[in-house]
């Protein structure tokens, strides 16, 4: 008699050979077995109610294609009957170990196992971020008790807490990112009290959140030109990580798109998901992604820049698309989270460069905009950047007043920056 064989286009469905041998007894698809005789195809399918792989079912059959139809076949049954017939010992899962509350916590921000009308759509950056300042506090713990796969999420102490606390200030982050490593952890022990309904006290509910300054710089003219002077070639080199791996941040579109970013006043969230369709007559209705992302109807929010004079001047430095659906912001650049992070180093890297001794990001391009469109426009510029449009509209009618009011408005004379976009 031969071995059994399953073919590997019939694997990794929850199909195996099991061996039912006295002395072997386990999954033999892959491992040498000589107990050919008891060789079966076996079913091990996972049960979303107790939680285990333990839907299984054998199969007389030698040959494997006829076992792989009766195993779909039982699959199809299993999710008919809603697994209900497997169930004999119904496991209520409870954890209390701190990185399996971890997990969940994370697999909870992803919406997974979620039920519907609470899932919130949250971005892959917020996502990623929550993962990596939890992936640091898990190596904490670990460093501090040796393992964190079967430590005890309630002997948590004051003496974690306080290493955790001079963990993140030994990383030297500014205030802002201090404390966005404390309430992630802090919104974690939250998770762990209210659903999983451990019963502590949250450990981090006392830790001193760092004050932040919510008043940015504004760019004058003259530094803003001579950002725009030192965008070359030579000054984009530049190093980057523990191994100085060597890169350089010059684009030839970088001034162009720069003078853009400040001349709409957006977030670069959305800067760069701009498309030559949102351009409607004078204004620009762009959509709130992150609003949209999280909304419950099917409404779209939209935010309407005017196209000023020197707005209009800018756009005709871009190449227009022949399909309107195409990014306006460096179109050949497929994944728009790589150009977001792009434009946010690169500005850093010249501004350094400008001998400022301000501190500046790309984000200072919005509020630079917004003060300088208010000191032309007065109180009326509120409702062109106003957080709920619906507020907006309601107190200016549909904004159509405003856009015509700004459609020959100029905020800046660009004609000396054109020289620097033209490269």
């Amino acid at each position: 008699m031969r071995k059994l064989y399953l073919p590997i286009k019939f694997r990794n469905h929850g199909l195996h050979i099991y061996c039912t041998h006295k002395s072997c007894k386990k999954v033999v698809t892959k491992a040498v077995c000589k107990h050919v005789e008891n060789q079966r195809f076996q079913s091990r399918i996972y049960n979303p109610h107790t939680k285990r792989q333990d839907c299984i079912k054998s199969y007389d059959t030698k040959d494997a294609s006829e076992a792989f139809a009766k195993h779909l076949e039982y699959k199809e049954y299993l999710v008919k009957c809603n697994f209900q017939k497997e169930v004999k010992n119904p496991v209520t899962v409870r954890y209390q170990f701190i990185k399996e509350c971890t997990i969940n916590y994370l697999n909870f921000l992803k919406d997974i196992d979620v039920p519907k009308y609470e899932r919130k759509n949250r971005s892959r950056q917020y996502i990623t971020d929550e993962e990596r300042y939890l992936y640091r506090f898990l190596k904490l713990i670990q460093s501090i008790e040796g393992q964190v796969s079967k430590f005890p999420v309630t002997a948590i102490s004051p003496k974690h807490v306080e290493a955790w606390d001079e963990y993140v200030v030994s990383l030297e982050l500014s205030n802002r990112s201090y404390n966005a490593h404390i309430k992630s952890v802090r919104y974690l022990f939250d998770h762990i009290i209210k659903r999983l309904e451990i019963n502590i006290k949250n450990p981090f509910e006392r830790v001193s959140i760092r004050s932040i300054n919510y008043d940015p710089e504004i760019i004058t003219v003259d530094e803003f030109e001579k950002l725009l002077s030192l965008i070359t070639h030579e000054n984009g080199k530049a190093t980057k990580g523990k191994n100085e791996k060597p890169i350089n941040y010059y684009r030839p579109w970088l001034a162009k798109v720069f003078v853009f970013s400040l001349l709409v006043g957006e977030r670069r969230d959305r800067i760069v998901l701009l498309r030559w369709s949102d351009i409607k007559d004078n204004y620009i209705g762009i959509p709130n992604w992150k609003v949209n992302r999280s909304a419950k109807t099917t409404k779209q929010y939209i935010s309407y820049t005017p196209i000023t004079k020197d707005l209009a001047e800018i756009l005709t430095q871009f190449d227009v698309a022949a399909n309107e659906n195409e990014f306006i912001v460096a179109p050949e650049m497929t994944n728009r989270n790589t150009l977001k992070q792009l434009l946010t180093n690169a500005f850093s890297h010249y501004w350094k460069q400008t001998g400022s001794k301000k501190k500046v990001t790309f984000k200072n391009l919005r509020k630079t905009y917004i003060t300088r469109i208010t000191d032309l426009i007065g109180e009326k510029a509120m409702f062109i950047k106003h957080g709920n449009d619906k507020t907006s509209i309601k107190h200016y009618l549909d904004k159509k007043e405003l856009i015509s009011e700004t459609r020959n408005l100029k905020l800046y004379d660009i004609s000396n920056w054109l020289h620097n976009t033209n490269t």
